[in-house]
């Protein structure tokens, strides 16, 4: 055995033997595909055990929040109505 190549013996069915040449580790690396998937696959545990950590979190906490309606609602101000009327003569007045 020497330091670039090592051998495996094997038994056959019946007398022969024989050995299997091996490469060094130092020469083997791995194809990107491989590498990849590895990456693809522990990205996606990570977002899956952040999804069930924050499920756990939430379990027991009460999340009685404001309705869609309260979040969207807007009052009604002079402001309000000022705002989209300045832009459109912004608009106009570029387009003279």
């Amino acid at each position: 055995m020497n330091a670039t190549t090592a051998t495996i013996p094997f038994e056959t069915r019946g007398a022969a033997t024989g050995a299997v040449p091996l490469e060094s580790s130092a020469d083997w690396s791995p194809s990107k595909g491989v590498v990849g998937m590895t990456c693809l696959i522990i990205a996606e545990s990570a977002i899956f055990t952040i999804f069930v950590v924050a499920y756990l979190y939430y379990l027991g906490k009460d999340l009685s929040g404001p309705t869609p309606r309260q979040v969207l609602a807007q009052p009604s101000t002079r402001s309000s109505a000022c705002t989209p009327l300045t832009s459109l003569l912004a608009c106009l007045h570029c387009q003279l």
